[in-house]
């Protein structure tokens, strides 16, 4: 498999946590050492994608480094960036850092939070929406710098300690898009405010201080500000279609994989509405069906067969193979992986009425896990045409079967990736997601705007194609 090289940056993901505020919970070096201790070897013995991306050696100098470098305290801020920097050498989307449950669950309920949407387009940051009083900053406004620090630092500081697969940072980015002032807080505290620098288009920058606000208090400006936009879950919007009966398409928007969150959140059973919409498309004699996977973080792998059987054109096959570390061999000299057990590995043949008109499959950064797994099955058959932004995860092997842990000194919680899932041609694995034929991304006055390029496109080739 090709190796993705390793480029040594210790130095500068390490003094990049010594800006950060300090809060009154400290850490001894001590204790931060013993947790470090901890997650390598919680590490070596469960995560077999570990040296995937970063050679063994370098990892064991990366760690030797964090070892060597802890300062005689570290705030929890600083701790928790401090051990959220190590994803930089795991490089895998489905290993996270939280902060203690304790100070997470305090800071929810009695902590102030930046009070609005911010969405970085991979260049810049915007505002997208605000949750404070509306004479404050305008939505669409190129914000500059915040609290002293400028946009792209700490767009970068973020994004290198956040969960992504080899060099795919679509998915980080996602997540920040939609929950910026959650990690803003994990890294840089709960400041009482915010000053930040910002611009419209190319006018003069200006400067302005905005209060930070409680979460109660966002999301009653969120519904005062907005009050035309849903903001949470809607009842049996899991899963939907909506059909054109003019250009004979229907879209079918799959907002989630999971099960559990299908049952409990949209009150949904993943094969009975799959069953009951390609009746429906069935009845309507479609032709061109609109396969929507945008933001949809993966889940069941069995629903990704169970959709998979009803669009594609050949036999397929979701996961070629899975392994897991040796736990013998750890601490008996090289670290082995060996092959395990795991959910639809055989070859499935598709239904004998499967839909068989143009498929459009929709994507972006937020399209990651069981997602990913299912649009790679379709781009190796040849069928679908791609639209959006590069998926997040990797088209080739990615590792799930996350086991929690807590840190036992400081409290950090860690999701260990501890299987492997090699979903096709690994020898291809060039680090990226799976990459679209027509990349669009919208821009931050589409969403202002309401407008859906992505979709618009795939209605646009449709109607091309008449």
């Amino acid at each position: 498999m090709k190796k993705i090289r390793f480029i040594s940056a210790i130095y500068w993901l390490f003094i990049g946590i010594r800006f950060l505020p300090a809060q009154q919970t400290g850490f001894p070096s001590a204790q931060v050492r013993g947790d470090l201790s901890v997650l390598k070897k919680e590490l070596i013995e469960n995560h077999p994608n570990l040296f995937l991306y970063t050679p063994q050696a370098d990892f064991e100098k990366y760690f030797s480094h964090l070892f060597q470098n802890v300062p005689d305290t570290l705030s929890e801020n600083e701790t928790y960036a401090f051990f959220a920097q190590t994803g930089s050498v795991i490089r895998d989307g489905h290993t996270l850092f939280f902060p203690p449950e304790k100070s997470t669950g305090f800071h929810n309920e009695n902590s102030v939070f930046f009070p609005g949407k911010i969405y970085w387009d991979g260049n810049s940051m915007f505002l997208q929406l605000h949750f404070f009083d509306s004479s404050g900053i305008p939505d669409g406004a190129r914000i500059l710098s915040i609290n002293g620090q400028s946009a792209d630092t700490i767009m970068a500081f973020l994004l290198e300690r956040m969960m992504y697969d080899g060099d795919n940072r679509t998915y980080p980015t996602w997540v920040l898009n939609n929950w910026f002032s959650e990690y803003y807080s994990y890294f840089y505290g709960h400041p009482e405010s915010f000053e930040v620098e910002y611009n419209i288009k190319t006018g003069p920058i200006i400067s302005t201080s905005i209060p930070a606000l409680k979460k109660t208090e966002i999301a009653v400006n969120r519904q005062k500000n907005y009050p035309d936009k849903s903001f949470v879950p809607k009842i049996k919007d899991g899963i939907s279609a909506q059909f054109n009966t003019e250009l004979k398409t229907a879209v079918l928007t799959i907002r989630d994989f999971h099960n559990e969150i299908l049952k409990n959140t949209y009150q949904q059973k993943f094969k009975k509405e799959i069953k009951i919409i390609f009746r429906e498309i069935q009845k309507q004699k479609t032709e061109n069906l609109i396969l929507d996977l945008r933001n949809n973080q993966g889940g069941d792998v069995q629903n990704g067969k169970f959709l998979l059987s009803r669009i594609c054109a050949r036999r397929f096959q979701l996961v070629s193979a899975y392994y897991k570390v040796d736990k013998s061999s750890p601490g008996r000299g090289e670290r082995k992986i060996r092959p395990a057990k795991g959910p639809a590995m055989r070859f499935v043949q598709p239904k004998k009425n499967a839909f068989s008109g143009r498929l459009y499959v929709l994507v972006n950064g937020g399209s990651f896990s069981n997602s990913g797994i299912v649009s790679s099955a379709l781009q190796h058959d040849g069928r679908g045409i791609f639209i959006g932004d590069e998926t997040g995860g990797n088209p080739h092997i990615i590792c799930g079967n996350a086991r929690s842990i807590t840190l036992p000194n400081t409290g950090m919680q860690v999701e260990i990736s501890t299987l492997r899932y090699v979903i096709r041609n690994p020898s291809e694995n060039t680090g990226r997601g799976l990459m679209p034929e027509h990349r669009v991304r919208p821009t931050v006055d589409d969403l202002i705007a309401g407008r859906d390029v992505e979709l618009e496109l795939a209605l646009d080739l449709i109607k091309k194609n008449r």
